[in-house]
């Protein structure tokens, strides 16, 4: 009996304890999940119930300094698709093409996009039509699975004239701001224009439709940008340039505004937008002028003969150049065994300062090089502007080349000579400076010696405060000889610009003109007397810097025509008509 009862109690000891044992586990297990694990099964419930909704803020558009749009953002209505098993892939492509136009591009991305598809909506086509909409909106079958909504697109109302400036936006990165800017001031800004999401918090039910709304963020929309650029002038320069590559800046002397920057051949940026026919972009990309590249900023070219502008007021800086003495011109000069040829072959006889850049006279500049050395040279160029990248429109912006001894011996593992020199001196060699760069130089004679910075944005404003417009240490009187010199080159009978003077009194130009070589002539092709280069790309750079009025000047303006020939033929006139047209910019402005 005692042994019968004693088995009893073991099992029932056994039983009982396994028993706690597992009410221990259970109670365990509930206190991980509903105590240390509470957090995160609250975030998968509300996972399951409640759906968030981004809310995209409008970018911010551009104005021209009187308030005319630039860029701005304009109704989109595009459809979208929302997977299932209702319809197989083949089905909605025969459904949807029977309701609006799919090329084939289109069609090959909506195959694309629904295999890399995770439950997410499909973008089927953007900026559908009113009968587009009407038909779809007549859809019997399957009509919840398609949706169409208003999503803003951008718009550039001037996009060639303003396509290198400006630039375009493309689509962001998942989780972002619907667009972001790719290239120009879209790009340089972006953070400014993009402003900030906001959301949509609801609470769904099984079905997935909303029961109510737990929280939202209203969106903040981008700023708008108010640039120093006139629209109408900005056209009127693109105008003018034409079909040539090259070019073109207009800035105030007085404080750096920028009124114009053209590069040509230009694109039309909402193309990014809409997107390009193979044949457009072929087109494009395979053209050896390169519209892609915003020559103002990007473009490195030889000065030529505007940089004896450098040159002359480098020697009147130094005390080395006297405006009364003269060089004797023949056509030429020797210096060791080579010679170095002026581009009149003949020669200008005897040359003062005045008739050396009147007639912009090779031999004279050979001779003031010579004395003065490159340091002194390429440190009068740094102080007028070149050698600075300004970040003006995006962050590699290029500098050019103020070449040094230092730089030859670093670079190429050679020594300087004297006829590095020589040639720095008339702008060729391995100077190289962007029109931007040229346009401050130019502007810098003008204002009378004054160092000013270019800038592009009149409101919000973006740079720190700090003096813009402050004395560069120039003696004026040297400036005021070079300014006298400007107006007889382009006035005076004679002068290598005078063709192109403005006879209006009240609206005189004064300037330089330059042609830059981008291949040595040989000295079979001297006997010949070749001209123009038979290859576009072996033909000269026409340049042209100038400013109106003469007396107080306003605008300066800066030109170059790639593989144009002649600055006083090609460049010269472009630069006349730039500043004509600049006589009727409006001075007020868009009140910010």
């Amino acid at each position: 009996m005692y042994e019968k009862n004693n088995g009893i109690n073991r099992r029932v000891f056994f039983v009982g304890g396994g028993m706690v044992l597992l009410s221990s586990l259970l109670l365990s297990r509930l206190w991980n999940l509903q105590i240390e694990q509470k957090d995160k099964f609250i975030l998968l419930s509300d996972k399951n119930r409640v759906r968030l909704t981004p809310v995209f803020p409008e970018r911010g558009n551009f104005l021209d300094r009187n308030g005319k749009e630039l860029a701005i953002n304009s109704s989109n209505f595009k459809l979208s698709f929302v997977p299932g098993d209702l319809l197989s892939e083949k089905q909605l492509i025969e459904k949807i093409s029977s309701h609006i136009n799919l090329d084939f591009i289109q069609l090959k991305k909506i195959e694309r996009s629904l295999k890399e598809n995770n439950l997410g909506s499909i973008d089927i086509k953007d900026n559908l039509t009113i009968d587009e909409i009407y038909s779809i909106n007549n859809l019997t079958d399957d009509k919840d699975l398609f949706l169409i909504e208003n999503d803003f697109k951008r718009s550039y109302l001037a996009p060639e004239s303003f396509a290198h400036l400006i630039g375009y936006t493309g689509e962001s990165d998942k989780g972002e701001i619907n667009t972001k800017g790719l290239t120009g001031l879209e790009k340089k800004y972006d953070d400014i224009l993009s402003g900030h999401l906001g959301y949509i918090k609801t609470e769904v039910n099984s079905l997935e439709k909303n029961v109510r709304v737990l929280d939202k963020r209203q969106a903040i929309d981008g700023q708008d940008i108010v640039l120093t650029i006139d629209k109408d002038l900005q056209n009127k320069v693109y105008s003018i340039m034409g079909k040539n590559s090259g070019a073109a800046s207009v800035m105030n002397v007085k404080n750096g505004e920028i009124l114009a920057l053209c590069s040509t051949p230009s694109f039309d940026n909402n193309k990014f937008i809409s997107g390009f026919t193979v044949e457009e972009w072929e087109n494009l990309s395979r053209n050896e002028m390169n519209p892609f590249v915003n020559k103002v900023v990007n473009g490195e070219y030889p000065p030529g003969s505007t940089f004896k502008i450098v040159t002359a007021l480098a020697g009147l800086e130094d005390g080395t150049l006297d405006i009364k003495n003269t060089v004797f011109c023949e056509g030429k000069t020797k210096y060791g065994n080579r010679d170095f040829h002026c581009w009149r072959d003949k020669g200008h006889k005897e040359v003062n300062l005045t008739k050396a850049v009147k007639e912009s006279c090779d031999v004279y500049f050979y001779d003031l090089a010579k004395k003065l050395g490159i340091e002194k040279i390429t440190n009068m160029a740094f102080r007028l502007g070149l050698g600075r990248n300004f970040n003006l429109i995006n962050e590699v912006e290029r500098k050019g080349l103020l070449p040094t001894a230092d730089w030859r011996r670093d670079k190429l593992n050679n020594r300087w000579n004297l006829g590095d020199t020589l040639v720095a001196g008339i702008g060729q060699g391995y100077i190289a400076a962007t029109p931007l760069q040229l346009n401050v130089m130019i502007s810098m004679i003008a204002n009378k010696g004054f160092y000013i910075e270019p800038n592009i944005v009149r409101s919000p404003k973006i740079k720190k405060e700090r003096n813009l417009v402050r004395p560069a240490g120039f003696d004026f009187t040297n400036v005021d000889i070079i300014r006298e010199l400007l107006d007889i080159a382009v006035n005076e009978k004679g002068g290598n610009a005078y063709r192109s003077r403005i006879m209006d009194k009240d609206w005189k130009m004064a300037g330089k003109t330059g042609t830059s070589q981008v291949k040595e002539i040989t000295k079979e092709e001297r006997e010949e007397t070749v001209v123009i280069a038979k290859k576009r790309k072996d033909r000269d750079h026409a340049l042209f810097v100038g400013y109106a009025p003469t007396k107080k000047p306003k605008y300066a303006v800066s030109v170059i025509i790639e593989h144009g020939g002649s600055g006083s033929q090609k460049a010269a006139p472009i630069g006349r008509d730039i500043l004509l047209a600049c006589k009727k910019v409006k001075t007020s402005g868009y009140r910010v």
